[in-house]
C-alpha cells in the first residue's frame, strides 16, 4: 500500500510540474513498463469541482509508437464474415476504465461500439463526431469511418491476447472515393484496446498499415472517438482530411490529456485511500 501511495504521489509531482509549464510526462508504449492506467473515477465529469467546464479528459496523439500485430498472418484470428454495411457482435474479457470489457459491435464501415448502444450499425456516409447516425449516438471508436465495401477481397478479423484485443480491417476495398467511382485497391488498419492490467497508460491505439492508396490518408473518412454519454469527452483527429495519417505503420493513440493529469491523479489517490 505504501508503494502504491508513493507512486501516486510521484505522479502528482509530475502533474504539478506540467501545470507550471514544464514538458508533460511521456507515456510509455505497451510492453515497456510504466505505471498502470490512471483511474478515471466512477463519476466522470461530475467528479470535478463546481464552476467552469472540466478540461478534456481524452485526446489523440501521434507521437507514441505502436506494434502492428498482423492478424492476417495469425492462425488464432477469427473472421467476422462482414458484408457491406454489416456489423457483428463479439464479447471480450479485455477492457479498461474508458472502454469496459463485455459486448462490442464491430462495423464493416470502420468503427466499434461498446456495450448496448442505441444501434449496432454504422452507415456508409461518414459524419463529424458526435453523430447520432454513428451507432445511434452511442460510445464508439472510429479508426476509419468510411464507405468500406466487401467485394473483391479483404476480411474483418479479431483476436484476443493477454493484454489487448485487436480488431483488423484487412485489405478492405473502399466503395468509392468521395464523389468518385469505386476503388478496388484495399486498405488495412486495426484497433488495439488495452486491458487495465497491462503496464501502460494507453487506452487504445489506431494502427494504419496501408491507407495511402486509395484512402489518401483519410480523405473521405472520420478518425475519432465518440463518448456517447460515458462522462468523458468526444475527440476527433480528422474529418475528410487528406493525409490526416500517412505512410506505412502510422499510429494514433488515445490517452489522458496532459491538462487532465492532475484531477485524474487526485481521483486515483482517493480510490487508493478508499480501498485501504
Amino acid at each position: 500500500m505504501r508503494k502504491a501511495l508513493a507512486a501516486w504521489a510521484a505522479m502528482i509531482v509530475l502533474c504539478t510540474r506540467a501545470a507550471a509549464g514544464s514538458n508533460p510526462p511521456v507515456l510509455p508504449p505497451p510492453g515497456l513498463g510504466g505505471s498502470p492506467p490512471p483511474s478515471l473515477g466512477g463519476g466522470g465529469r461530475d467528479d470535478f469541482p463546481i464552476g467552469g467546464a472540466p478540461p478534456p479528459l481524452l485526446g489523440f496523439v501521434d507521437t507514441i509508437p505502436g506494434q502492428f500485430i498482423d492478424l492476417a498472418m495469425s492462425a488464432g484470428a477469427t473472421d467476422l464474415l462482414l458484408g457491406d454495411n454489416d456489423s457483428a457482435v463479439i464479447n471480450t474479457a479485455i477492457g479498461n476504465e474508458v472502454f469496459p470489457a463485455g459486448r462490442l459491435a464491430v462495423a464493416n464501415n470502420g468503427g466499434v461500439a461498446f456495450g448496448t448502444p442505441p444501434s449496432d450499425l454504422l452507415p456508409a456516409e461518414n459524419e463529424e463526431i458526435p453523430s447520432m447516425n454513428a451507432f445511434g449516438g452511442g460510445q464508439g471508436l472510429f479508426p476509419y469511418w468510411d464507405d468500406i465495401g466487401d467485394t473483391v477481397r479483404g476480411r474483418v478479423l479479431y483476436e484476443e491476447f493477454e493484454d489487448r484485443i485487436v480488431i483488423q480491417w484487412e485489405d478492405r476495398p473502399l466503395d468509392g472515393a468521395r464523389d468518385g467511382p469505386p476503388v478496388w485497391d484495399g486498405i488495412t488498419f486495426q484497433i488495439q484496446i488495452f486491458d487495465a492490467r497491462a503496464a501502460t497508460d494507453l487506452l487504445i491505439q489506431f494502427l494504419y498499415d496501408d491507407i495511402d492508396s486509395p484512402g489518401n490518408g483519410g480523405e473521405s473518412a472520420t478518425l475519432a472517438y465518440q463518448d456517447g454519454g460515458r462522462g468523458f469527452n468526444d475527440t476527433q483527429w480528422a474529418f475528410n482530411t487528406p493525409m490526416a495519417v500517412g505512410g506505412m505503420r502510422t499510429t494514433l493513440s488515445l490517452v489522458p490529456e496532459p491538462t487532465a493529469l492532475w484531477p485524474l491523479a487526485m481521483m486515483g489517490l482517493a480510490l487508493l485511500r478508499r480501498r485501504a
